[in-house]
C-alpha cells in the first residue's frame, strides 16, 4: 500500500518540478534594465556622495526605478538639477530635490528622502514632487 502510493505520488512530483522549470523562463524583454540615468554634471550639488549617490539613482526606492514608471518611453535621462532642501547626516534624515530631464525636452522634480537606520544602512523613498515643498 506504502508503495503504491509513492509510485504515485513520484511522477506527479517530477511532472511539477518539470512545468516550474518550463515556466519560469522568462523573456529578457521583461527583465530589460531601465535605461540608464546620468548624474554626473550634477553630483557635487548632493549631499550624497560614492555609493550612496549611486545607490539613490539605481538602488530600491531610488530614483531610476520610479522614474522609469513614469517616463518609460524616454531613451536620455539626465539629472540637470539636485536642490538639498534638508542635508543628510548618518543619523538625521535628509531631503533632496533631484530635477530630471527626458530626452532633451520635459523636466520632472523628484524628491528623494534619505533614512538612515539602525544598522549603518540606508533607506532611499523617491517619489514625484508635487511642488508643496519649497
Amino acid at each position: 500500500m506504502q508503495m503504491a502510493r509513492i509510485s504515485l505520488i513520484l511522477p506527479l512530483v517530477t511532472g511539477l518540478i518539470l512545468l516550474g522549470s518550463i515556466g519560469s523562463g522568462c523573456s529578457t524583454k521583461a527583465l530589460a534594465r531601465p535605461q540608464e540615468i546620468s548624474a554626473a554634471a550634477v553630483a557635487k550639488d548632493s549631499k550624497l556622495t560614492g555609493d550612496l549617490f549611486a545607490e539613490a539613482i539605481d538602488g530600491p526606492g531610488g530614483l531610476g526605478g520610479v522614474d522609469e514608471a513614469l517616463f518609460p518611453r524616454a531613451k536620455n535621462k539626465q539629472v540637470i538639477k539636485i536642490e538639498v532642501l534638508k542635508p543628510f547626516e548618518n543619523h538625521q534624515t535628509g531631503l533632496e530635490r533631484w530635477t530630471v530631464q527626458h530626452d532633451n525636452k520635459e523636466t520632472c522634480a523628484y524628491l528623494i528622502r534619505i533614512i538612515p537606520d539602525a544598522n549603518g544602512g540606508t533607506t532611499f523613498i523617491t517619489f514625484k514632487d508635487d511642488g508643496s515643498l519649497q
